[in-house]
């Protein structure tokens, strides 16, 4: 008798263990084409609730696993891969990354109508009313692969448009780089003026230095107070107050003044 009760038994949690499943008040069966089959007109379900950072730290998150994400406000779903945003896959006010720092979003208030560009935490980008401001890099601008890469946002207030324009600065204040290479070598120059493809290319210190043409003052790796208006006008690198006027003009003493191409 004991030996056919265990076996009753164990038939019993097998054809329980593959059933269907239905939880309702109106003791109907579960549809046939669901495993779990939940009815209910006065009441929802709810499945697990969490942070963003309890929900990334989840080890090897199951495919299909979903959570409700806490910080976000969203449901999110585990895709084999990476954590997905259900509000992502379709009308979402936001486009998100997994810890949610990283983020596009076109209503951080009701109807505001901006959109908002964060990386890690920072809102760098806004567009609004057709117009694209940078925030929060110390009143810099930097447009271009590498322009102002090494800049530290401590209210500079630097301009660089170009591929590697003010690349290697870091706490000069004050400058404009317009062009390849412009001004690619300043670190900590200030006050300065490049406009032209390797303009100032080579100044890693000094102020008050202008160069507008192509490889205007590229020659100089320090100096102050010069100016070098053409395509290669140059001076002397380390001087002071001189100025090159005119295609392929060089100055080569201080407190001079060259037009064309003279030594002065």
């Amino acid at each position: 008798m004991r030996n056919l009760i265990i076996l009753f038994v164990f038939i019993l949690l097998t054809i329980t263990s593959s059933a269907q499943v239905g939880i309702n008040t109106d003791n109907s069966e579960p549809d046939a084409s669901a495993m779990l089959d939940i009815k209910s007109t006065t009441k929802g379900m709810l499945i697990p609730r969490m942070t963003s950072t309890q929900r990334t730290a989840i080890t090897s998150p199951a495919t299909g696993l979903l959570v409700f994400d806490t910080t976000t406000g969203n449901f999110w779903f585990y895709n084999g891969t990476a954590w997905t945003d259900l509000s992502a896959t379709g009308s979402s006010d936001h486009i998100t990354d997994a810890d949610n720092d990283t983020k596009i979003q076109v209503e951080e208030s009701n109807d505001e109508d901006i959109i908002r560009f964060d990386m890690a935490g920072t809102e760098h980008f806004k567009m609004n009313n057709g117009r694209l401001e940078v925030l929060n890099t110390g009143s810099s601008v930097f447009i271009g692969e590498n322009a102002g890469a090494n800049d530290d946002y401590s209210g500079n207030k630097n301009s660089a448009v170009g591929i590697s324009a003010l690349k290697a600065n870091t706490t000069g204040f004050d400058n404009t780089a317009i062009g390849y290479d412009a001004l690619k070598k300043s670190i900590s120059a200030t006050q300065n003026t490049a406009v032209g493809a390797d303009a100032l290319k080579l100044l890693t210190s000094g102020d008050y230095n202008t160069a507008i043409g192509e490889d205007a003052l590229t020659y100089i790796s320090s100096g102050n107070e010069t100016t070098g208006l053409g395509s290669h006008s140059n001076v002397a690198s380390d001087l002071t107050n001189a100025t090159a006027i005119g295609a392929y003009s060089y100055a080569s003493k201080s407190h001079s003044l060259v037009l064309g191409q003279i030594n002065g």
